[in-house]
């Protein structure tokens, strides 16, 4: 009997070897070992999408390789000298390191991930990638396909197996928190501020024409900045340099909050912003925030300060099923939205209640995470936007022709002006719950608020952006009033579930 079980667990062995296209037995025996470790950890477990990713990424696991030479370091240090670079030259800078090196492809020696990757860090791969997608507010905006093939995998392609996941979640923590973020916001020259050990030049491609020159140990700029509440903001900076490895210290209120890589433009004349920014901490009145020469010279244009909103999904309302009406906690007037074609671009106002007032009733058309378009009730093309892309406060909300998002072509002007061609966020409102039935109200671009204030001009109540500070005239309360016949289908506009079994180049 023991001599047919061995001839049935060697004949399950090669048609397993055939089914995942494992090249010999060694390899066969080794990934049975790690598929039994690996999927009696999760079978029993709690969450069933842990169960799933663990023969997502054992189905797959075969066609898996890495390379390993002596020279592969260079290969390495090539890509990372193109990132160094102006983004404009990389594509030359790594055709000509490439043609530099000594070694081919087919010189390096190719390991299986079969023979190489342990049954633990198959499980710690599955355990990281499962929580961060369960953890992160915007997951439920697309199905499982996306987590499979974009979240899950533990490497892109065929480089060396590392910790990156550590080193992500080092680095880009704001990918692991529940937030939302504007794409810019206020910006303030640097020319303007405290400048010590720096001399201020003409440069005219700069914001204002005027930028910073940083050139010597002792040299920073200093902005004196209020807020009235305690809150998180996220600091960009545009700036200059021609210079590699360049960097400069962020300090707040005398303390260091962070550094910036101050990657090269193209030309003296072009400006870079930091990639993603600083978080910091204001606290509630007067705030000092120092940028400071480290290394290389480079020149500071402005610092812009953008949103950084605490953003729980679970509090959230779906606005599609139904007509809404706005109304301000302050003065309790509601928001007024008329499909007049000669009030296109005049500040929005609000109303006193009149049951018969259409004007009255919004719709709040989805855009997916986290954001809404506001348009009249039975005209969707015309929707609330910062006007003209203004990035001050005070500015007016208006409204404006409807940006055809769908269509990413960056030259296509059909029915908006050239400065709607480029920008799609001025239209899109985050809304953000602040308790007792309330909301503060942002503009996904800006990354300003909305607030209730007084025409100067026509005495007129009128909406303007401003930073939040939690007063009245900030807050509002967003009611229900009928039924939308145009709802898109499904809460939220979410994709269906589905898994997709793919084999992937990079698993």
């Amino acid at each position: 009997m023991r001599k047919y079980g061995v001839s049935i667990v060697v004949i399950l062995l090669i048609l397993f070897a055939t089914i995942f296209c494992v090249k010999n037995i060694w390899e066969i025996l080794i990934l049975y070992r790690t598929e039994c470790v690996v999927l009696r950890h999760f079978k029993d477990g709690s969450n069933p999408l842990k169960y799933k990713a663990a023969h997502f990424i054992l189905e797959n696991m075969s066609y898996q390789h890495s390379y390993s030479a002596d020279d592969l370091r260079n290969f390495e240090e090539a890509y990372i000298f193109m990132a160094k670079n102006a983004k404009e030259f990389r594509d030359s800078v790594i055709t000509k390191e490439m043609n530099n090196l000594s070694f081919k492809k087919k010189w390096l020696r190719k390991y299986s991930d079969i023979s190489n990757i342990s049954a633990d860090y198959l499980i710690k791969t599955i355990d990281e990638a499962c929580d961060f997608w369960l953890r992160v507010n915007w997951h439920k905006e697309y199905n499982d396909s996306i987590f499979f093939n974009y979240v899950l995998p533990y490497r892109l392609f065929d480089e060396p197996i590392s910790d990156w996941r550590e080193e992500i979640k080092r680095n880009f923590s704001y990918l692991y928190s529940p937030v939302v973020y504007s794409e810019k916001g206020v910006q303030y020259p640097a020319y303007k501020e405290c400048v010590v050990n720096a001399k201020v030049v003409n440069s005219p491609d700069a914001l204002k024409g005027k930028v910073v020159q940083m050139d010597r140990k002792g040299a920073y700029v200093t902005y004196n900045f209020h807020s009235d509440i305690a809150v998180q903001k996220l600091l960009r900076f545009s700036y200059n340099t021609l210079l590699v490895d360049v960097e400069a210290i962020v300090e707040l209120n005398g303390k260091k909050v962070g550094t910036i890589v101050v990657e090269p433009a193209n030309s003296k004349y072009s400006f870079r912003c930091s990639r993603f920014g600083t978080v910091v901490d204001l606290q509630k009145g007067d705030n000092k925030i120092t940028v400071k020469y480290v290394n290389k010279p480079f020149s500071l244009d402005y610092m812009e300060v953008a949103a950084y909103e605490p953003y729980y999904d679970e509090k959230t309302i779906n606005y599609s099923n139904s007509y809404c009406q706005i109304q301000n906690v302050a003065t309790k007037n509601y928001v007024s939205l008329d499909t007049i074609s000669s009030t296109i671009g005049k500040p929005i106002t609000l109303h006193k209640y009149l049951p018969n007032d259409k004007t009255l009733n919004l719709r709040l058309d989805y855009q997916g995470y986290p954001s809404w378009k506001i348009c009249p009730m039975d005209y969707a093309n015309l929707y609330l936007e910062d006007y003209l892309v203004n990035l001050d406060t005070m500015a007016i909300v208006s409204k404006q022709v409807k940006i055809e998002v769908e269509n990413p072509d960056p030259h296509y002007t059909a029915n908006t002006s050239a400065y709607q061609s480029k920008y799609i966020n001025q239209q899109k409102w985050v809304i953000i719950p602040v308790g007792d039935g309330m909301c503060k109200i942002m503009n996904k671009l800006s990354g300003l608020f909305w607030e209730s204030t007084v025409d100067k001009n026509t005495g007129k109540e009128i909406i303007v952006q401003n930073y939040y500070s939690g007063k009245a005239t900030q807050k509002w309360k967003i009611v229900k009033t009928g039924k939308n016949p145009h709802a898109q289908s499904s809460t939220h506009r979410r994709h269906s579930r589905t898994l997709h079994r793919l084999h992937l180049d990079f698993c």
